[in-house]
This record gives C-alpha cells, structure tokens and sequence, in this order.
C-alpha cells in the first residue's frame, strides 16, 4: 500500500509544528523532502496574463501591509496567495541548523532562501544572526539596515525587528551611541518592546560606569592636613 501523498504546503505546516516542539531532526527531515521537490523555475510570486499577481507571502501579516501598497500602485487586477513558500522552507532549514549551532549549513540554507527571494527581511535579518555567531559583525550589521529598507511595504514590526538586531551588534562593537539611536528607532516602531528597552538601560549604565572610571582622581585632603 502506497503512503498518502502530502502537499508541500501541508509539509510546511508540519514543519512549523515541529519545530515548535522542539522536534529539529524531525522538522529538518520534513524541510528537505519538501525542497528537493521544489518544482522547477519557481517564484515568490509572478503576474498571470489576465493581470493576478501570485505571492507566496510567509504569512497574514505580510499581505495585509502588502496590500495597500498593491492597491495604491495598480500592480495588478487582484492577488491570490499561493501555497507553499519555499523560500520560507530554506530559511526555516537555516533556523533549525542556527539552534543546532551548525552554521556551515545555516549558511548554506540562508543563501538559497536568498537565491529565491533576496530581499525579504526575515531572510536577511536570519543571515546577519548566522554571520553575528560567526563573528562577522560588520557583515551582520549591514545585513540587518539591508532588512530595514529592503521592501517599500515592511511591516513596522519586521522594522523595528532588524533595528534591534543591528543596535545589538552596535553594542558588540563598541558603538554605544549608534547602538541608542537604533533601539529608540525601533521602539517608535514598536513601542514598549521590552528587548529594546532592555538594552537601552544595560548602555545607559555600561556609560555611566565608563564615565565612573574615567573621572579623575579626586585629592585625598586630609593627607594634607
């Protein structure tokens, strides 16, 4: 008897599953199964001849703050969301690899993520944490304004996401003035994040003890006396 044939986007689903449940072997099986079937010449998304435009988005809230801007342009008569996104299933590849801390292949994933869909935010920003890990900090940090300003439609959320993410790395390299600038960037995006404000207060007290320790001196009188 024949096992019953799953579609990949049922594939997808259960990949998300599992890797929510900790299952990383499980979900990485199931990822690739999927993308070795990846038909051939695919795209995220394409105009039909009677004017659709087919998008793969990874999920509602990325067609609801594409869809003004699809409205707002004329782009096409109507979108219809297509099922699965293989791009999601590269990126969700370099995820599990990522928390296996094998980031030889968290590279290898990311880049074809990259190949299908090179200016997708959550792409680039999983990119710059694998580069980050690896100790690529610059790399990493300009990955991560390329994931800020990569698409005219980013929702304020993904935003303010890659801004955390590059004021960290601003941190890391010492730039404690920049690394301010970019989490109070993205609290006007998401207010009360609490990662932002976090940091925030670790800079704040890192400059006041930098401050602390380069004070000069202050004569003790009483030797004096």
């Amino acid at each position: 008897m024949q096992p019953p044939v799953v579609s990949s986007d049922r594939l997808l689903a259960l990949a998300e599953q599992k890797i929510q449940r900790g299952l990383l072997n499980e979900a990485r099986a199931i990822l690739l199964q999927m993308v070795n079937a990846m038909p051939p010449g695919w795209r995220p998304a394409y105009k039909e001849a009677d004017g659709r435009v087919k998008i793969a988005f990874w999920n509602q809230n990325e067609y609801q703050h594409y869809l003004p801007y699809f409205l707002e342009r004329g782009i096409g008569r109507e979108i219809v969301r297509m099922y699965p996104s293989y791009s999601r299933a590269w990126y969700l590849l370099a995820h599990i690899s990522l928390e296996q801390k094998d980031l030889d292949s968290a590279l290898l994933y990311i880049n074809q993520a990259l190949k299908l869909e090179p200016d997708h935010p959550e792409i680039l920003c999983k990119k710059a944490q694998i580069r980050q890990y690896g100790g690529c900090a610059k790399e990493a940090y300009e990955l991560y304004v390329n994931a800020i300003y990569s698409r005219a439609w980013n929702s304020p959320e993904i935003q303010a996401r890659a801004m955390r993410g590059a004021g960290i790395v601003l941190e890391e390299l010492g730039n404690l003035e920049a690394a301010s600038v970019m989490f109070k960037k993205s609290l006007e995006l998401e207010p009360g994040n609490q990662l932002a404000m976090n940091e925030l207060s670790h800079i704040y007290l890192h400059r006041m003890e930098l401050a602390r320790h380069n004070q000069p001196s202050r004569k003790k009188w009483w030797k004096f006396w």
